[in-house]
């Protein structure tokens, strides 16, 4: 009887080490994807960042505010974009003489989940730049904080 557990116990083991052999391995902490589009300096305007394999890409749509584009959308496209860890950098393009700089952290928010606003945000300093007749007439710097929209296709969910 002995002899018998004994050979019952070895072959369990040999299907337990068989079966951890041709299990994967457990996939390493990924870090979160913050893609996504995100709440800007007002209303109606939105920062939209991909985030693929370390490399950020983006742009920033705004309403323009001088005499000549009020109202209309302008889309700056980042011009240098980094994320090193939780801290993102960024330039965009200018666009009527207008371009922004942020330096600040993006991670978690309060919401619960993607479906609500705010699941990632964005938090840091803006400068906005302001040229006129190609020289820098202003740099307004503030904090700011820019919340990720809520994904319509995790409501469905």
């Amino acid at each position: 009887m002995k002899s018998q557990t004994l050979r019952i116990a070895s072959v369990l083991c040999l299907l337990a080490v068989m079966l951890a052999a041709q299990a994967k391995p457990a996939p390493k902490n990924a870090a979160p994807d913050y893609s996504g589009r995100y709440s800007f300096l007002q209303e109606g305007e939105d920062l939209q960042l991909d985030i693929t394999d370390g490399k950020v890409d983006g742009y920033i749509s705004r309403l323009g505010d001088s005499e000549t584009d009020r109202d209309t959308v302008l889309n700056h496209y980042l011009a240098k974009a980094s994320l090193t860890g939780d801290k993102l950098t960024f330039t965009s393009k200018p666009v009527h003489a207008v371009w922004y700089e942020f330096s600040g952290t993006i991670g978690r928010g309060p919401a619960k989940n993607r479906a609500e606003d705010g699941y990632y945000q964005i938090v840091g300093t803006l400068i906005e730049h302001r040229q006129k007749n190609g020289k820098e007439e202003s740099a307004r710097q503030r904090q700011v904080v820019f919340k990720l929209f809520a994904d319509e296709s995790e409501q469905a969910k």
